[in-house]
């Protein structure tokens, strides 16, 4: 039963937190995987494309054309591995890192001005239990 539960409050918590924090938020021209991409890429660039698909959670060719179309906006920069050719890596441009760092602030104010209706006291109990959620869930994604 509690299982069946925690579907339900999954299905309604998500829109609610779409509703709440995201749908005003405004178009920045970019998808939601690209954005991704660019965050990945700004904490951890360098590495395999096929590390990148895995940590967006897409396949291999849909990160191909993601990269492709990324690469193409100057955002990101495609270079191969010395030790190996076949291996091609993914690292932000100086426009992806700008344009990265403008809509982060963006979302960052956006959400800051959402999140302002909650004491200090209740962030903080927010913080504790999306932490706790986030290793919960962690399982599953290691185990995928």
């Amino acid at each position: 039963m509690s299982r069946r539960l925690l579907i339900e409050n999954y299905i309604t918590l998500l829109p609610m937190l779409y509703r709440t924090f995201f749908r005003d938020f405004p178009n920045c021209g970019v998808t939601r995987l690209q954005m991704k991409l660019l965050y990945y890429l700004k904490v951890e660039g360098g590495k395999p494309m096929n590390y990148y698909a895995k940590k967006i959670m897409v396949s291999k060719p849909n990160m191909s054309v993601l990269a492709e179309k990324m690469i193409n906006e100057g955002f990101v920069k495609k270079e191969s591995l010395e030790r190996d050719r076949r291996v091609s890596t993914l690292k932000l441009t100086e426009k992806g890192e700008d344009f990265l760092s403008e809509e982060m602030n963006k979302f960052t104010n956006h959400l800051l001005d959402k999140l302002s209706i909650f004491t200090d006291e209740e962030v903080e109990r927010l913080n504790e239990m999306i932490e706790e959620i986030k290793g919960m869930f962690s399982r599953v994604v290691d185990n995928n």
